[in-house]
């Protein structure tokens, strides 16, 4: 498939022009007051993985069948979205089923509206997938901002910043931070959509000497990720040593620290990359990173070429 394509289940033919127009010094947010949630659940995948194994198996109809699944039990991550959504519509298309084709491919277009159709679909496909794209222009691309400190001492909270073009924040169910240490355990905050997020990493999440991976989730009604952005956030301080009881009831001796270096992963780049594999094709991604107060901005498009 020449580009990866994510969509929204949901009508949007109700929806104005977008309007992403948020940078330094924005309102206050907007949302309520983010609470601890269970992150989103991949329940589609089984079902994801079906869709692919029939649509390479040239199976149009279980390709439709699998893929309409996938979507509706959701925690789809963006690309597995993105890429069900346009096979869902080209697979319909190929069965006679042009109206629920269009369908799928205006659920695209309101993520990208320059997304490519699969070769299988041919011209008829070309020519739908421009109809969708003219009726949902209006809706314009999905912008999602990430606004994290670079670095933040140990044990003590932090918050994090979440935007959102006005237009989608009101088709999404609800906006998702997650927060990763090197143990792989994860807080998973999540707030109603709007234009502006702000959550807050707790202290007792702030282990010193480590890093966080901090993810911002844009979430449908079944959860399916429609984009995310990503970033990594420095701890500093003395990461905790749990020291054993030697024999005769010493202390033994602490495994040798690993030198801090300088390497990739905490380089600024990593912002970037990271926003570019998470976010979903089409969406603009905007990184920025705070070395204190001072915030520096990136803007990442990321639609596969």
């Amino acid at each position: 498939m020449a580009r990866r394509v994510v969509g929204i289940a949901c009508a949007v033919g109700f929806l104005a022009a977008a309007a992403p127009a948020w940078a330094d010094g924005d309102s206050p947010p907007t949302a309520d007051a983010p609470t601890v949630s269970e992150p989103p659940k991949p329940a589609g995948v089984p079902a994801e993985k079906k869709g692919k194994a029939a649509w390479s198996a040239g199976d149009m109809g279980g390709a439709e069948v699998f893929y309409r699944e996938a979507i509706a039990k959701g925690g789809l991550a963006p690309d597995e979205v993105l890429e069900a959504y346009v096979r869902l519509g080209t697979a319909r298309l190929l069965l006679g089923r042009k109206e629920q084709a269009l369908a799928a491919y205006k659920a695209a277009a309101v993520i990208d509206n320059a997304f490519s159709v699969p070769s299988e679909g041919g011209p008829k496909a070309e020519t739908l997938a421009t109809i969708a794209k003219k009726e949902m222009s209006a809706v314009g691309t999905l912008v999602l901002g990430l606004s994290a400190p670079s670095s933040v001492k140990g044990g003590k909270a932090f918050r994090v910043r979440a935007k959102i073009d006005d237009t989608h924040s009101r088709v999404l169910t609800r906006l998702g931070l997650s927060t990763k240490d090197g143990s792989g355990k994860e807080l998973y905050l999540s707030a109603k959509p709007a234009p502006v997020v702000e959550f807050e990493v707790p202290a007792e999440s702030v282990v010193p000497g480590g890093t966080l991976v901090v993810r911002v989730d844009a979430l449908d009604s079944h959860d399916n990720r429609l984009a995310s952005a990503e970033s990594r956030v420095e701890v500093t301080g003395t990461k905790p040593v749990v020291v054993a009881k030697g024999p005769e009831g010493t202390p033994a001796k602490p495994a040798p620290q690993k030198k801090e270096g300088g390497g990739f992963f905490s380089s600024p780049w990593t912002y970037i990359v990271g926003g570019a594999l998470l976010a979903g094709a089409g969406a603009t991604v905007f990184i920025l990173t705070r070395p204190g107060d001072d915030v520096t901005v990136g803007a990442v498009s990321v639609r596969a070429r």
